[in-house]
């Protein structure tokens, strides 16, 4: 009986992190797709803002990387830095091209993060 006591309450357990684990993360891509779709690429204070972002980011990526494989964590820091590196250089159509790559790469990564039986499993 306590077996089976166990095995329910690890199961529980489990699906309560992986829907904690899902919103969280959607919020997190929420926040920073939203800031990114704000970006003018033209403005003056763009390169900030980009930095902004992609601080937000770093902060962010500890959590979620417990729970999304690395490499899609490692594409987006890439993106970000790139934005950031055309920005700071006066790059406005190019970093308009790695905005929408971004924004892209943000949406995928909200599509495996989403709750599915390969989370749980």
């Amino acid at each position: 009986m306590k077996s089976k006591a166990f095995a329910i309450v690890t199961v529980v357990s489990i699906i309560l992190l992986v829907i904690f684990s899902t919103l969280y993360i959607e919020w997190e891509i929420d926040k920073i797709t939203l800031s990114v779709d704000r970006l003018d690429t033209s403005s003056e204070n763009a390169a900030e803002e980009a930095s902004r972002i992609r601080g937000e980011y770093k902060s962010s990526v500890c959590f979620i990387s417990l729970f999304v494989t690395h490499d899609d964590l490692t594409n987006i820091e890439d993106l970000l830095a790139e934005l950031d590196g055309c920005l700071r250089v006066g790059d406005a159509e190019e970093a308009e091209v790695v905005k929408n790559r971004l924004i892209s790469s943000l949406e995928h990564l909200r599509r495996l993060s989403g709750m599915n039986l390969e989370a749980i499993i």
